[in-house]
């Protein structure tokens, strides 16, 4: 007998593959987008120009002072090579376009109408830096590079439940790591090992329910799983706004991503793979948990014993 057989048995549809979509697929694939769209926030450049202590502590507003320290050609790198002390005691703000111009050597003054830090301002990731911002998110695609395959193999080696909650952990530890990181070349090894699994975890929680279900069910929970994942990244713009610091937004996916570890009591192993692997013990558990919820009998999963 095939397992889509021994599936229909136990209920291929019934309330257990529900009550499995609406507590685990449903909120699941709302934040597991976050886990790899939060890197466009994380990452984004505020405007910038270069940082003049004796004007960002005066009272000018902001785009006086911009228009003070930055020449019109080069308004991020470069700022005027004047004495900004004499300017501010005389109060005479005329520019004169023939003032000498040179890099910024004091750093950076970062725009916070939309965020109070990001990546790129905490780590000055602009003008001769600004190649690191691009750096992180290709390292970030190295690690789903390498990633997928890897715990591809590792769910069909241990498990499809393992691999999906040690996934989720290595997201949580990574995430709050990066940010809280000390200096940038460790920022930049947990980026890469946060890419590791941000693949995996989205297609281990779809595959999860996939093989709990016949295969006339799987468009539908194609369909719940796809609605979910859009309706979290519609969500995550929010969350940016409401957070505004990329300290406070890893805080958030970072919780999310540790609260998928609360589901290990709540999925079940694959019971193919349990076939598949020989366990048929195992395997019998989970269909008899299944076909007792859908309101089957459960002596009609012990031909499984006989395989």
């Amino acid at each position: 007998m095939i397992f889509e057989d021994i599936l229909t048995d136990v209920g291929s549809f019934g309330m257990y593959q529900k009550i499995l979509i609406i507590v685990f697929l449903i909120p699941s694939s709302i934040v597991i987008p976050w886990f790899s769209m939060s890197s466009i926030f994380l990452s984004s450049i505020p405007d910038h120009w270069c940082h003049v202590p004796e004007i960002v502590n005066s009272n000018l507003s902001i785009e006086m002072q911009k228009q003070l320290i930055s020449p019109p050609h080069d308004r991020h790198c470069s700022m005027y090579d004047v004495d900004y002390v004499s300017i501010m005691e005389s109060r005479n703000f005329t520019i004169d376009p023939s003032w000498p111009v040179k890099e910024c050597n004091n750093g950076w003054q970062f725009d916070r109408t939309n965020y109070d830090e990001t990546s790129v301002s905490k780590w000055n990731m602009v003008c001769k830096d600004d190649h690191y911002s691009s750096l992180v998110l290709s390292l970030m695609f190295v690690g789903i590079t390498i990633g997928t395959p890897l715990f591809g193999l590792m769910s069909d080696r241990v498990g499809r439940k393992p691999t999906f909650l040690l996934t989720a952990f290595i997201i949580a530890v990574t995430d709050i790591g990066s940010t809280l990181s000390p200096n940038f070349e460790l920022y930049l090894l947990l980026r890469t090992l946060n890419g590791l699994c941000i693949t995996t975890i989205y297609t281990l929680a779809f595959i999860i329910l996939l093989e709990l279900v016949s295969p006339d069910i799987r468009g539908r929970v194609n369909g719940i799983a796809t609605t979910a994942w859009t309706l979290g990244m519609c969500v995550l713009p929010l969350v940016a706004w409401l957070t505004r610091h990329w300290l406070y937004l890893s805080i958030a996916t970072s919780t999310a991503s540790a609260c998928l570890l609360l589901y290990w009591r709540v999925i079940p192993e694959s019971p193919s793979w349990l076939i598949f692997q020989e366990r048929y013990k195992d395997a019998h558990d989970v269909l008899a948990k299944i076909s007792k919820t859908n309101g089957k009998t459960v002596h009609q999963t012990h031909h499984l014993m006989e395989k």
